[in-house]
Order: structure tokens, then sequence, then C-alpha cells
């Protein structure tokens, strides 16, 4: 086991027992660092939360290898016992191709191939509206229909980890969320 505290937790609602977050939530993309985290739980090297749900949103535009990634990783979390879900969301391709009305698009991943083969990708930004958005209804579907939680939700009930590359964390800028407290080690 890997001996190291995801989260402080003591700024957890006291309607949770023990300032524990009523359910865990890992946003799972499919990426090497949110695959990292999940390989961990399926293993056992990290310490499995109780009420643990693995939540991954479809853009409707990833790579061919993501969903067969994802798909082989969500068989192997249930194989494990582990909730795993894609949840629907807003599809980036048909908004791509139906841009009336729309004044911004968002960056999908774009891929490229040279002459000899050799494939590469531009870069992206996964969004709000495709993918935090999605899962955060999730969340709250899975706190009315499992725990009885409607519209007003307390605070840090919810705990989220979102796996990033340390390269990356400068640029990181949590969004203000009410009802969820970020894991970050």
């Amino acid at each position: 086991m890997i001996d190291f505290e995801l989260s402080d937790r003591s700024e957890c609602s006291s309607q949770t027992p023990v300032g524990i977050p009523l359910i865990t939530v890992l946003n799972y993309s499919g990426g090497t660092q949110s695959s990292a985290l999940l390989w961990m739980l399926i293993r056992g090297d990290i310490e499995r939360p109780n009420n643990l749900h693995i939540l991954n949103a479809d853009p409707g535009m990833e790579h061919r290898e993501t969903y067969e990634y994802t798909e082989m990783m969500r068989e192997e979390a249930g194989r494990a016992g582990i909730d795993f879900r894609t949840v629907p969301g807003p599809n980036l391709y048909d908004d791509l191709l139906n841009r009336e009305g729309k004044t911004r698009i968002d960056n999908p991943a774009y891929f490229t191939q040279n002459d000899d083969g050799k494939e590469g990708r531009l870069r992206q930004k996964c969004t709000a509206y495709y993918k935090v958005a999605p899962m955060d209804r999730e969340v709250r579907r899975i706190l009315s229909k499992n725990h009885g939680i409607g519209h007003r939700v307390t605070p840090n009930i919810v705990e989220k980890w979102i796996g990033f590359a340390l390269t990356s964390s400068r640029a990181l800028v949590f969004p203000i969320r009410s009802i969820a407290t970020f894991a970050t080690r």
C-alpha cells in the first residue's frame, strides 16, 4: 500500500460521520492521471472510500483508443466492485457541425497524421460544459437517489478526486463548488 493521505477531510460537513464526505467521486477522463488513480484504487494501493463513484463524461468526440481504454477500465472497476458510469452530456461533434446560434466553441481534440504515419494531437481543453457539468449533474442525481438529498445540498458532502499532471498544477483553477471538497496531494 502507498502510505499517504489524499485529503485532510477536516472541513467536511458535520452531517457526515466523523467528518468523512458522504460520497467520493473520481472524475475519470481516460487520461493518464485519472487512470493511474483508478488503477491504484482497483489494486488497493489507495484505500477505497465508502460510497465511491467513478464518473466519466462522453463529449462524443474522444479518440477511438480513449473509448476502448475507458471501456476496459469500466470492466476492471466492475470486477473490483467499483461503481463506474459514463454520463450523457452535450455532444461536441454535433456542436462543431451545427454552429447556428453559438457564439463560441470549445477546443476539441484534433488529431493529425503525417505522411509517414506518425500521429499527433493538438492541445485541447476539457471544459466545464462538456465534461464537468454532466458529471456534477450525476453527483446531484446520486445524492438525491441514494441519500435523499434534494436541491439544498450541504457543503462538503462530496469529495472529488481529479487526476492532473504535476506540470499542470500551476495552471489549475478549481471551480467554486458549494458541495465539493477537492482532494489534491
